[in-house]
């Protein structure tokens, strides 16, 4: 499983860190922004340095990867921010 633990409240801009928890069956996490990869995590620190540029609507999707009896199980977790405010979408 897979939660952010980063929450961005109001516009955000520039260089943050996200920091992602995760439980022990998670052996990687794509992070993308706006349907881009940004960056993969496979160990802690949960951490990665996002620039979100100045764009007002952005999408920021984390999944994650857990290795059953040899094969990959992908589960996603999206975050979105509009410009009316934050929703979680599971």
């Amino acid at each position: 499983m897979l939660t952010f633990r980063t929450l961005f409240l109001g516009l955000v801009y520039d260089i943050h860190p996200v920091e992602l928890s995760v439980t022990s069956e998670v052996a990687a996490t794509e992070v993308s922004l706006n349907g881009e990869q940004i960056g993969k995590l496979t160990g802690e620190p949960w951490t990665l340095d996002c620039d979100f540029g100045e764009a007002l609507r952005r999408e920021l999707d984390a999944q994650w990867i857990a290795w059953v009896e040899g094969s990959h199980l992908p589960q996603d977790i999206q975050l979105v921010q509009s410009v009316k405010g934050l929703k979680l979408a599971m």
